[in-house]
């Protein structure tokens, strides 16, 4: 495209020029035709010769001409074997050449009346399989485009390896580029749930997230807390990362030591009262405060605002749930925002997704007094293939003594 528009300009800038001064338009017209001699000589030069070492993509294109016309004649000829005028026309004439005369004339007065009908079914054939072939390339493109799923019924592959989690951790322990965090923080939030992700790496995720939500905030003398400028979106990214792999951590191994920590420089950065008010994600950094200030009341986690989109609503009720099963079987207090979340989605019409109503009866199980067993199967995602009648977690309820 660059080399045709540059031979595109050449020859309205010898037009141009051609009424104002015959002379530069003529050297001009000539530098034109000699490079684009030069071309086609570079480009005859190139399908003759392999070993040629000026290629362009006109060479390449003119070589790969025969093989396109010999893979394009095969398929044909494929195709037309698999219609059913083929099949209809090879079973005729082998009973035109039959032994007995009877099946010689039925092939030969039969065969045109069903012309006109095996023709027709072969196009309403032919005519399906292009709109099957269109309807899958508009959903690829229209994934690509929206980010959607290219099959709606069917869940999307997020599973992710550990060499995919160890660049993670690269990434982010070495650049110090908002771009380069903000796009490692959009992939490691694409690829939940973090199955497959060991507690050890999990512990350092957790504090190189945190260094990066940490690092979008200042707090001045009066203790109010605001967002520099340009991280807006990565704090927000930032503190989706980190809840959900703090909560991935949690159901793992609680009893990690990066809890401790994080938790000390938490409350060294962000007050006690903190106002969520301007801040980017204020419910997921509402939920993060809670977590870290257990006697925090909460008030300002208004879940009647919060409208996600399904995929992101699944994953939040999947760690909610980690979170609910955490709180309400350690001593760690009440959280009735957490059932506050549950009471809020079930009570929409319609329901949410068979997840997400799984993960908030869990969280109003553990309020009542549940014993939730199956800590890493507790929590679903549907998004992962999981189906209510497969994974329904097994609650054993245990009166309170109190």
């Amino acid at each position: 495209m660059l080399q045709g528009a540059l031979l595109l300009l050449g020859c309205a800038l010898s037009r141009y020029l051609w009424d104002i001064d015959t002379v530069v338009a003529s050297v001009v017209l000539g530098v034109t035709l000699f490079g684009l001699l030069f071309y086609l000589f570079v480009v005859v030069a190139g399908v003759t010769s392999d070993s040629c070492p000026y290629q362009t993509p006109g060479a390449n294109f003119i070589r790969r001409i025969p093989d396109l016309v010999r893979s394009t004649y095969t398929l044909f000829i494929e195709c037309l074997r698999r219609t059913l005028l083929h099949s209809v026309t090879v079973s005729c004439w082998d009973d035109v050449l039959g032994d007995t005369v009877l099946d010689t004339i039925a092939a030969i007065l039969l065969y045109p009346l069903l012309l006109p009908f095996i023709f027709a079914i072969d196009v309403f054939r032919i005519g399906r399989a292009i709109f099957r072939i269109l309807a899958d390339l508009a959903r690829r493109a229209r994934s690509r485009l929206f980010g959607t799923s290219t099959n709606p019924g069917q869940a999307p592959d997020n599973r992710a390896t550990k060499s995919d989690f160890r660049c993670i951790v690269w990434m982010l322990q070495t650049s110090l580029d908002k771009t380069v965090n903000l796009s490692t923080l959009d992939y490691l939030g694409s690829i939940l749930p973090l199955s497959g992700l060991s507690s050890s790496t999990a512990s350092t995720i957790l504090a190189d997230c945190f260094n990066i939500f940490s690092s979008c905030f200042a707090t001045n003398h009066d203790l109010v807390t605001t967002v520099t400028r340009g991280s807006e979106h990565l704090a927000g990214v930032s503190a989706m990362c980190f809840f959900h792999v703090y909560c991935y951590l949690l159901s793992t191994e609680s009893t990690s030591p990066v809890f401790r920590d994080v938790r000390q420089r938490y409350k060294r950065v962000f007050p006690s009262h903190i106002n969520l008010q301007g801040l980017p994600c204020p419910t997921t950094i509402g939920v993060i405060h809670n977590l870290f200030n257990t006697r925090w009341t909460g008030r300002f986690v208004n879940w009647r605002c919060y409208d996600p989109p399904t995929d992101e609503l699944v994953a939040f009720s999947c760690a909610l749930a980690q979170v609910a099963q955490f709180h309400y079987s350690r001593t760690m207090g009440e959280a009735e925002w957490l059932a506050g979340f549950a009471l809020r989605f079930l009570s929409q019409d319609p329901l949410p997704p068979t997840s997400v109503v799984v993960n908030c009866l869990s969280i109003i199980a553990a309020d009542l007094g549940c014993n939730v067993f199956g800590a890493n199967r507790m929590a679903l995602d549907e998004r992962c293939g999981y189906t209510s009648k497969t994974n329904v977690p097994l609650l054993t309820i245990h009166q309170r003594t109190a």
